[in-house]
């Protein structure tokens, strides 16, 4: 695994993050083999607004959609298109991390999920007959799914690209992060 890479773990795990490692501990033992170092400076613990607000409102949709619908392309499609985009909001609405990772560990995620389902995860851990379990991991797996998800990563992209040439539009420059306007200050100064 390279630098700033989790990888995911099963079974009766737990992390524990400490100066910039997480460890993995199993029956109170430390699997050393297994710490992972995080850069903590490019993932930090925030709150947006517009993000986490944008994110109760696609998981409001996500819910009508399973309550209303059936059957068809909403149901089986669109709610996987979605569902991409509601958890990309969420984790923005959390975390101060970039676009393109945020992006490519959600579809990674989403990809990770339908393979289980590929898998016969559920019924493999004997939760065949658990709706919560059915719901959120699914029971089959479906091509169709896996390029939903892709397209509701692709719209997530261009609407942050678009976000970026608005600000440009508007402000006649684009934004600048933190790290760039501390240099420029300080070349002022």
């Amino acid at each position: 695994m390279g630098r700033g890479e989790c990888g995911v773990f099963c079974g009766v795990n737990f992390f524990y993050l400490s100066a910039g490692f997480i460890s993995i501990f199993k029956a109170g033992r430390v699997l050393n083999s297994l710490i992972i170092p995080l850069d903590l400076h490019l993932m930090m613990l925030t709150f947006n607004k517009y993000y986490f607000l944008l994110a109760i409102l696609l998981f409001t949709t996500e819910v009508l959609i399973a309550l209303y619908v059936k059957a068809g392309f909403i149901r089986h499609y669109f709610g996987d298109f979605l569902v991409v985009i509601l958890l990309y909001c969420f984790v923005k609405g959390f975390l101060k991390i970039s676009v393109i990772k945020t992006a490519t560990g959600v579809l990674l995620f989403a990809y990770f999920i339908e393979m289980l389902q590929y898998l016969g995860f559920v019924k493999l851990i004997g939760l065949e007959n658990n709706l919560f379990a059915n719901v959120v991991l699914g029971n089959y797996f479906e091509w169709a799914d896996m390029l939903a998800y892709s397209l509701g990563i692709i719209v997530v992209l261009g609407a942050e690209n678009f976000k970026i040439i608005l600000r440009v539009i508007i402000n006649g420059k684009p934004e600048m992060n933190s790290c760039n306007n501390k240099i420029k200050r300080s070349k002022l100064n």
